[in-house]
């Protein structure tokens, strides 16, 4: 009986040792490894930075237009900051295999190309079917779950009543001119009738400009501008970034805010012009506007 109790005494020490070894490798690799993947991440940051000082196209990148010219390069520098742009931190250059491997795995696996969700969530087509263009902002009517609103680059501002159909049509929406690009929608907060809308796209270099801000009292069926700017070109409300209907708690009511930004329209005939080449819309509006009544807007002090 004595030895069978020495022999569960030591049979116990042996397992809780065991056990507690067990804990302190586990603990051990795991530090290890967080230390060994942050060495790399370190190293791998610095091995970037100094790519992106050094990288191939350093020195042409610092040559004007003119100079590229002579080199049979072409005038922008287009080209060599895309290549740095989608260099991967790696590899040290843009990695296409990789994009060519992640279409394969899209291809040979339907699960991929849902959104997040179940595997029976999947996109469905809603047209419009005749015409097929770019779409910036889209946003459900106030308290509706079928009625949808969509704002257009250079189309305007389109609806449709029962986006869960697919036989429903998409129709304009009259007081927002067809060859705008309407870029934000926002709803009043205390009133679901109440809905505004910012226009113009800067990104295209002036191709699809905008008429500032637009105003809606009925849901989102008529609208109508409420403001441009001023008369000059320079002065007007050319591109709306994004637009924000705000309620402010110490008053419990609603302020309107947006952003506005300019772009060069034309391009430039010859890099000794100074600029000159230029048209230059929105000039004088870029900052930020704020309006406490939902129709007077001013430009905010310290924020242009």
């Amino acid at each position: 009986m004595m030895r069978l109790k020495t022999f569960l005494i030591y049979a116990l020490l042996a397992v809780g040792l065991s056990a507690a070894f067990s804990v302190i490798f586990f603990c051990t690799s795991e530090e290890d490894a967080t230390n060994t993947a942050s060495t790399v991440s370190s190293e791998l940051a610095e091995q970037y930075s100094k790519f992106l000082v050094e990288h191939p196209f350093r020195k042409t990148m610092s040559f004007n237009k003119e100079d590229r010219g002579e080199m049979g390069l072409p005038p922008n520098k287009f080209y060599e900051q895309e290549w740095l742009y989608t260099s991967d931190p790696a590899l040290l250059r843009p990695a296409p295999e990789k994009v060519h491997k992640l279409q394969e795995q899209l291809k040979n696996n339907p699960l991929m190309r849902t959104p997040p969700g179940t595997g029976s969530n999947t996109w469905v087509e809603r047209g419009p079917n005749n015409v097929g263009g770019r779409t910036h902002t889209l946003m459900f009517a106030p308290g509706s779950t079928i009625k949808v609103f969509a704002g257009s680059v250079s189309g305007g501002l389109w609806v449709n009543d029962d986006i869960t159909s697919g036989t429903t049509q998409w129709r304009r929406v009259s007081g927002v001119p067809s060859n705008l690009a309407v870029m934000c929608i926002t709803v009043d907060p205390n009133d679901t009738q109440t809905m505004y809308i910012g226009t113009g796209e800067v990104y295209t270099w002036g191709a699809v400009n905008g008429n500032g801000i637009y105003k809606s009292t009925d849901g989102g069926e008529t609208w109508t501008s409420i403001y441009t700017g001023g008369a000059a070109v320079e002065d007007k409300i050319t591109y709306v970034q994004d637009i924000v209907a705000w309620n402010n708690p110490s008053t419990n009511q609603t302020e309107i805010f947006f952003g506005a930004d300019a772009m060069a329209y034309t391009e430039e005939v010859s890099s000794s012009s100074a600029g000159s080449g230029w048209n230059w819309l929105g000039d004088n509006t870029i900052g930020l506007y704020h309006s406490t009544d939902g129709t007077n807007l001013s430009r905010l002090t310290g924020w242009h």
